[in-house]
């Protein structure tokens, strides 16, 4: 899907609107002053000016209703209503929003002003997303659309390669900030066609008896540097009013570059969440497989996968047998509800899976479990079973994370260094059971009805029969 560029600047019926827009280019090396001083002036404008009533229909949500113990969907056609779906209007609440910050690789200006009035609602918007280094600038650029005052931020890029990818969404309300966490752009192509993750939590202000906890730290200083990163370094002030001692999840980033801290970024912040988790003391959920869904597939060999599954805390691969690369076939994306027009957002390369090291035995089939859809989503997902308790543990990880080195990086020097091509944002959370399972196998409805947890993929997927299943390639279906 070719990304589309901002509206304002390129389309032609907005010639007259962006000859009236104020441009302000800031480089990397300005002071922070200056940023402060720009938040006064777009405070001072807030204050002064008298909000338009939204003629978009927004179910309200009350204040702190997520406690980030879930994974939600988005809700497409043909699908009735469910509590695990949700609108994106209901998750960013424009007609309460005091401020909001939004990153995507992909960004349709004109479908975000269906959700966000910003041409007659005065609200402050940032906004980070993937540029070309050939047309745009690194860097920040201040700019007015209608009434809402833009940050349009573009982080640094390491090559050609290299993309904004994460997915974070912050939205200020009155007494508390909201974190979402998804897989999906903003473009009405990705919350029309396909299933997304979104995870999210509220976080209330900071009280005087603040309990600072091990995780509410961790969450809180992933944020605050991941912000930085994703802004050109804005300042995180505002962020230190609100308390994520209730975190429940970890945030696992990536960040461009070649990194000495292992630990930090990519598959090796998935090994330290998964230790601070306790997981690496569980030696037998290591016996039970794991699940990895999503939309774009890298090039990878066998040692890689290895290398991956030691983040995980399990097995090695033998054969494959413990390790499943969950993507569609032709025939899946063929009859799936919208058929071949919805296969542009799935990205896998011929040459790289007729690569001789490829690791081909691990391929299991996407067959789809929510109204025959395909799903953007990117889901790590090992879970086992404690035939003691009765009872399902285990973990899993959701957001911009798609399964390739560019996304997840990958260990060099003698595994003293990590090399990371994206910018990428996932959560990692536990886990478990609220009842007694009664089943010996883990599958979808025993994942729903024990943990709540929806999963848009069969659970255990069947592998491919390689006398009759091909995994989706565009390429080849666009030379037929």
């Amino acid at each position: 899907m070719k990304r589309k560029e901002e509206k304002g600047s390129s389309n032609k019926k907005n010639e007259e609107e962006t000859k009236k827009r104020k441009i302000i280019v800031i480089s990397d090396d300005e002071e922070e002053e200056d940023i402060l001083t720009l938040n006064k002036v777009t405070n001072n404008t807030i204050n002064k000016s008298k909000t338009t009533n939204s003629t978009i229909n927004t179910t309200t949500i009350s204040t702190c209703s997520f406690n980030g113990e879930h994974i939600y969907y988005n809700k497409l056609e043909n699908e009735l209503d469910s509590n695990h779906f949700l609108t994106l209007t209901q998750i960013l609440e424009p007609s309460k929003a005091k401020s909001i910050f939004l990153s995507s690789f992909c960004l349709d200006f004109e479908f975000l002003q269906t959700i966000i009035p910003f041409k007659t609602k005065c609200i402050p918007i940032t906004i980070s997303k993937h540029w070309s280094k050939t047309e745009e600038k690194q860097g920040r650029t201040i700019l007015q659309i209608g009434k809402s005052p833009f940050c349009i931020c573009h982080p640094p890029l390491l090559n050609q390669y290299s993309n904004m990818h994460a997915k974070l969404f912050l939205i200020e309300f009155e007494g508390y900030l909201r974190v979402v966490v998804t897989s999906a752009n903003l473009t009405n192509f990705d919350w029309e066609n396909f299933k997304q993750t979104i995870w999210i939590q509220d976080f209330p202000l900071k009280g005087n008896n603040n309990n600072n906890t091990k995780f509410g730290k961790l969450f809180e200083n992933s944020l605050f540097e991941f912000w930085g990163h994703l802004t050109c370094n804005l300042p995180h002030k505002f962020l230190m009013r609100y308390d994520f001692s209730n975190a429940n999840a970890v945030l696992i980033a990536s960040v461009p570059g070649y990194h000495k801290d292992i630990k930090k970024y990519g598959h090796g912040a998935i090994k330290e969440a998964l230790k601070q988790l306790e997981f690496d003391k569980l030696t037998n959920l290591k016996s039970f497989p794991v699940y990895y869904q999503m939309s774009s597939l890298g090039t990878m060999n066998t040692d890689w996968i290895k290398e991956l599954l030691t983040s995980f805390y399990t097995k090695t691969i033998n054969n494959g047998d413990l390790f499943h690369i969950i993507f569609p076939t032709l025939q899946c994306v063929n009859n799936s509800h919208f058929g071949l027009r919805a296969g542009g957002m799935i990205h896998f390369r011929s040459k790289s899976y007729q690569t001789k090291t490829f690791p081909k035995q691990c391929m299991s089939l996407y067959e789809p479990t929510q109204s025959n859809h395909l799903s953007h989503s990117k889901i790590a997902l090992h879970v086992g079973l404690d035939k003691e308790e009765n009872s399902i543990y285990g973990w899993i990880c959701t957001g911009s994370h798609n399964l390739s080195q560019a996304a997840l990086g990958k260990l060099q020097k003698n595994d003293t260094q990590i090399f990371i091509s994206n910018y990428e944002l996932s959560i990692c959370m536990k886990v478990k059971s609220n009842i007694k399972i009664e089943k010996d196998v883990i599958d979808n409805s025993v994942l729903e009805s024990a943990c709540g947890l929806i999963i848009p993929f069969t659970i255990p997927p069947t592998r491919y029969d390689f006398k009759s299943d091909e995994p989706f390639i565009l390429e080849n279906v666009q030379d037929n």
